[in-house]
């Protein structure tokens, strides 16, 4: 299978470079607004993170009394024209805008006639059709080496080489790697690009709620309960190993494709399985429950893991790149 996957992971690393080296020799040209740009982004598929970053980086800016606006393609948009990702920065950010618009050129003039004085674009490194002033890249750590290779061999969407792009790479879920994985990885950082600074975050887990939070006790759940895990995420692995640290009994799980819409049968299949391995509850990401209809009433309570980002080191520099962005806005 590898032998068969290596010529078209040959030819969509051709392609990407190509197409970067365009935009790096001015033959195609990126779009600039009036408004500063912060970018979050990735060189692979899959979840390294994203979307609890944003959240960091809009509520830093948010503290320092800038007005902020969220951009983001909209992958994965339900009939609303909502995605997994708007309804739970919505929820989390209830008071910043956030633009979805696959055109995230005038998705940015959009945000921009509307008064935002920063636009932290979501997921879009490789969209270079918008420039932007600030590029933050997340590399999630807990991948294996297997990983990073370029599609459809490993996850990258890109190759390495993407990493001169950035203005700081952010390692993110350090605690789920080993130690010689975590140095390879920081080698293979300085090795392309020396003088890029690094950042490294955890995925940490703050709480475990109940979805309806309609009891006023909520603290305790993960000793109270034996739960079955399920997830529709780019990583379900971190999202697991979070459970467990954070200290909840887990008795089974289902995965789904990331951006999976649940249907009741899936629910229902769900609820299934969590009585058959002697769960009582079941628990799930942030991300997920902003999918799950309002009317659902499983049998089993149904919690959700809340995490946030947590710097284990490079935060000061982060925010002083926030700062001197916020301070042009």
């Amino acid at each position: 299978m590898r032998a068969i996957l290596t010529l078209p992971a040959g030819l969509y690393a051709g392609l990407t470079s190509l197409r970067n080296t365009l935009y790096d020799r001015g033959v195609l040209r990126a779009t600039r607004v009036d408004t500063p740009v912060v970018c979050v982004g990735n060189l692979t598929v899959g979840g390294t993170g994203k979307t609890p970053m944003v959240s960091w980086i809009a509520q830093r800016l948010v503290e320092d009394s800038v007005r902020v606006a969220i951009l983001s393609r909209g992958y994965g948009a339900d009939e609303t024209g909502t995605n997994d990702e708007a309804r739970m920065l919505r929820e989390e950010l209830p008071d910043v805008p956030h633009l979805q618009n696959a055109d995230r050129v005038a998705g940015a003039r959009e945000a921009a006639r509307a008064g935002a004085e920063v636009i932290v674009l979501d997921d879009g490194f490789q969209h270079r059709r918008l420039a932007r002033d600030l590029d933050i890249l997340l590399l999630d750590a807990s991948l294996s080496c297997r990983a990073y290779r370029m599609l459809p061999l490993g996850f990258l969407r890109e190759s390495f080489a993407g990493l001169r792009r950035a203005a700081v790479a952010v390692f993110t879920r350090v605690d789920q790697a080993n130690s010689a994985g975590l140095q390879r990885l920081r080698d293979r950082v300085s090795t392309i690009a020396p003088d890029l600074p690094i950042a490294e975050a955890v995925h940490e887990p703050v709480a475990i709620r109940r979805r309806d939070a309609s009891t006023s006790d909520e603290s305790g759940l993960e000793k109270r309960f034996r739960f079955h895990l399920f997830s529709a995420i780019g990583n379900p692995a971190g999202f697991e190993r979070a459970a467990a640290d954070f200290g909840a009994r887990v008795t089974g799980r289902s995965r789904f494709p990331d951006h999976h819409r649940y249907e009741p049968r899936d629910l229902a299949a769900i609820v299934r399985e969590a009585r058959a391995g002697g769960a009582d509850a079941l628990l799930t990401t942030h991300k997920d429950a902003v999918k799950i209809p309002v009317d659902f009433e499983p049998e089993l309570p149904l919690c959700v893991l809340h995490v946030a980002i947590r710097f284990r080191s490079g935060e000061a520099l982060l925010r002083d790149r926030l700062a001197a962005l916020g301070s042009r806005g």
